[in-house]
């Protein structure tokens, strides 16, 4: 702590509820006020944090801050001693998580508030009415996966992904993933200089091999799941990826990053999560599947079963945040949930 900030002791108290917890944070935020959490060592259950919050306020803004806290109920302890508390390390987790931003999804059970599919919305749905939801609601999407019926009411089924014209960035991510996954990383430069010459790909003529690299771009070539002809465009697309290997999935996720898809959907086939390092912040990936519990998911949710378990962070532990909710669209419906 600075010479010129002042510390304030928060009391236990602030932080018993939901509701209490979500004061705090929007007020603390609304004031640019960072709000820290110190932990005292202790013996005992991985559950259960013993500590102190806090706030490091200028001295300049010192008296206003307090005056605001006080305003809004929110109570405020003399010393560390008295801010001490027992706390559930689930509950230190989502007060110090950011105010949550995201995209509505539903509502808590009793109906007070909005839940949100927290950003980056990186995570498996155990159900398809959650992107299905989505894919309504947003521009562009494209579905990787197989069996599409009933979707083709909103989302166009195309034969490949046409991304003619990509950047030198494009094509050299493109290059990495084929490279690191068939002959080696040492072969980057031969297939990015091919791939962005599009050579080997376009002809119509036998294709003939001449090198390692050549060998593995015929492969790609007879897949037929990308055009490098055609301009790189984007839409509400479905891609059919039946009895294709997981490199072709892992490639048509990431031209679908790098083509600019606000939503991609992975239905069920399975792909490598680090293909996911390149999704950008407007960007979102959900990937479906009954089972999996990956590390690199933000969330899981299923709306069938009317739940979602959100991922929040404290220091090196992920821990789970559990919350039932009712889907928008039951909502919208007038579902009435008992």
């Amino acid at each position: 702590m600075f010479e010129k900030e002042k510390r304030v002791f928060l009391s236990p108290r602030n932080f018993s509820s939901k509701v209490k917890r979500r004061l705090v944070k929007i007020i603390l935020t609304k004031q640019n006020l960072n709000l820290s959490f110190k932990e005292i060592p202790k013996p005992g259950s991985r559950n259960l944090v013993k500590g102190f919050f806090y706030l490091d306020v200028p001295v300049k803004e010192y008296k206003n801050v307090i005056n605001l806290l006080k305003k809004f109920g929110i109570e405020l302890s003399k010393s560390e001693e008295e801010a001490m508390g027992l706390f559930e390390l689930r509950v230190v987790a989502d007060t110090l998580s950011e105010l949550e931003d995201g995209i509505p999804i539903g509502v808590n059970a009793k109906r007070e508030r909005l839940v949100l599919l927290p950003k980056p919305i990186i995570g498996v749905s155990r159900d398809r009415l959650t992107p299905l939801f989505l894919s309504e609601i947003l521009e562009n999407v494209l579905w990787i996966g197989s069996e599409f019926r009933g979707y083709e009411n909103f989302l166009v089924l195309i034969d490949k992904l046409n991304i003619g014209g990509l950047g030198k960035g494009a094509i050299f991510e493109l290059a990495k993933i084929l490279a690191t996954k068939t002959i080696g990383r040492r072969f980057l430069a031969d297939f990015a200089e091919k791939m962005e010459r599009e050579e080997n790909l376009l002809e119509d003529e036998e294709f003939i091999v001449s090198s390692d690299a050549d060998r593995v771009l015929s492969k790609l070539r007879d897949w037929e799941i990308f055009d490098f002809e055609k301009s790189a465009s984007i839409g509400k697309h479905l891609l059919d990826v039946s009895g294709l290997p997981r490199l072709a999935v892992d490639l048509a996720i990431a031209i679908g990053l790098n083509l600019g898809y606000e939503l991609i959907v992975v239905d069920k086939v399975s792909f490598d999560p680090k293909v996911l390092g390149n999704v950008r912040d407007f960007q979102s990936f959900i990937w479906i599947d009954k089972f999996s519990t990956p590390n690199w998911a933000n969330f899981i949710i299923d709306a069938n079963k009317g739940f979602i378990v959100k991922k929040r962070r404290f220091r090196r532990r992920t821990v789970d945040y559990f919350e039932r909710f009712i889907p928008l669209w039951d909502v919208i419906k007038g579902v009435v949930i008992e």
